[in-house]
């Protein structure tokens, strides 16, 4: 889904876990769920509707984006065999390393 077409109210926290926080939010427009129930188009139910959102922490929605380094550790003769989030430590600086 396009980012332009959901919006974020951060004001409305409706909970947090270990590792995200759940905003209240909007889809504008059409949701997603149209495109696989198709027969749920006559309802209507489904357009602006609200939804929650779960907001990662930025650091990994950008690690989930790239390729986590792993051209470096090529680059370096390494080949990590087990990279996984148990193998991935974070600093107060938000700084992950790969162990």
């Amino acid at each position: 889904m396009e980012r332009d077409k959901v919006v974020i109210e951060y004001e409305k926290k409706l909970g947090a876990g270990a590792f995200c926080n759940v905003y209240q939010g909007r889809i504008i427009g059409d949701a997603p769920i149209k495109k696989i129930y198709y027969n749920l188009i006559a309802v209507n139910h489904f357009n602006n509707c609200d939804v929650a959102i779960k907001m990662l922490p930025s650091f990994a929605d950008d690690i989930a984006r790239s390729d986590f380094n792993q051209e470096y550790l090529n680059s370096v003769g390494c080949i990590h065999r087990d990279v996984a989030a148990r193998n991935v430590l974070v600093n107060q600086g938000n700084v992950c390393k790969v162990c």
